[in-house]
């Protein structure tokens, strides 16, 4: 090495100073112009959206602004999105924003900011759906692995009576480019979870993502029926598996080595559900519960009569035809009765339990040590 500088040295030392001139301004015009570039780019290459869906002529009023102010730009695959580097992106927001810029494509709640008397009511409830999802798309585009988003939201019609049927309920898709990178399941989640919260009536399961690459990024397990049970048990095997391969290779990594130790379990777990219902009675704790008490009374007479006379007086019982005596009384009786009622509530206990799949039934598991 030191051999070499010297070389370098004694050739350096031995061109004319002419030439040592030009090479020394050479040199200093290459440094210069890296300073240059790399304070022109703000040492940064990534590219985000700075706007997304607009026509022809709103993206040639960005381009003019952004030459006007000397700041590299991209258009994306499909030609209806600019590119801005990111510490660039928010300037250019809020200058365009200062010049109504863009007036097409994906409008947020600016949408409101014109006059809107006299629209109907149709329009009004279009142009806040519209509001929304540009707001979200905005939104979910300032996310670190997404380049560009589109969201659309599809609400049902506005009746007097509610449908049962689930095809009826508000839904939304979103469209993400991620610039050919796999978006991982945690930025799924917070973009479903964004959209349902953001858009009244839409359920996380109701949201689907899909990228750029036709990939839908969204699982299918979250929907229900078969479909949906299946998914749910293949994630309840991989993370038992997982979580049994874990435990294996932490424990032996500690006498072998981390990287020296791969194991491989497989588990059955039990997919039925059950339920048991238990219902015991019990007579030697009976408690009174209602009690009744009925009394009845009653007395007969019987008379007889003293003549057989006709007439109405022959006809009315312990009365004499002249109205003045009673007939004789032949047999009287007494008769009361009383009978008591009483309620009992049997002690009673019931007992439901319930067996939900996932257990495992059996497990069996492969270590290689290297």
């Amino acid at each position: 090495m030191k051999e070499r500088f010297q070389k370098i040295f004694d050739l350096w030392k031995g061109l004319p100073a002419g030439k040592k001139l030009t090479f020394g301004l050479a040199l200093l015009g290459v440094i210069g112009m890296s300073v240059a570039i790399i304070s022109f780019t703000g040492g940064s290459d990534q590219m985000r959206v700075l706007v997304s869906g607009a026509d022809s002529k709103d993206l040639a009023e960005v381009v003019e602004i952004l030459n006007s102010k000397q700041i590299l730009f991209e258009y994306s695959e499909s030609g209806d999105s600019i590119l801005v580097p990111e510490d660039k992106r928010a300037e250019m927001r809020m200058e365009l924003a200062m010049k109504g810029l863009p007036k097409t494509g994906d409008v947020g709640f600016e949408i409101f900011d014109e006059g809107n008397f006299g629209i109907s009511d149709f329009v009004q409830r279009t142009n806040h759906t519209r509001a929304i999802q540009g707001e979200l798309a905005r939104t979910i585009s300032m996310m670190d692995a997404i380049r560009s988003a589109k969201v659309f939201v599809v609400k049902p019609e506005n009746n007097l009576l509610l449908s049962e049927d689930p095809n009826d309920r508000p839904s939304a898709s979103v469209y993400v480019d991620t610039g050919g990178s796999v978006l991982d399941r945690n930025n799924v989640n917070a973009i479903q979870f964004l959209v349902a919260r953001a858009v009244k009536g839409v359920n996380k399961s109701s949201v689907s993502v899909m990228d750029n690459q036709g990939n839908v990024l969204s699982e299918e397990g979250d929907e229900g029926g078969v479909a949906g049970v299946a998914g749910q048990m293949m994630k309840a095997y991989q993370a038992q598996e997982r979580r049994l391969e874990q435990k294996i290779e932490t424990m032996l990594a500690k006498i072998v080595g981390r990287d020296k130790v791969v194991a491989r379990v497989s588990v059955n777990l039990d997919t039925k559900s059950s339920t048991l219902l238990d219902e015991k009675f019990d007579p030697d704790g009976q408690v009174p519960r209602t009690s009744t008490t009925d009394k009845d009374q009653a007395t007969t007479v019987e008379t007889s009569p003293q003549s057989n006379a006709a007439g109405m007086g022959a006809n009315v019982p312990n009365v004499s035809q002249d109205a003045t005596q009673q007939e004789p009384i032949m047999a009287k009786s007494d008769e009361q009765r009383e009978s008591k009622t009483t309620d009992f509530e049997i002690s009673r206990t019931l007992k439901e339990e319930m067996q939900e799949p996932g257990a495992i039934i059996g497990r069996s598991a492969a270590v290689l040590i290297a």
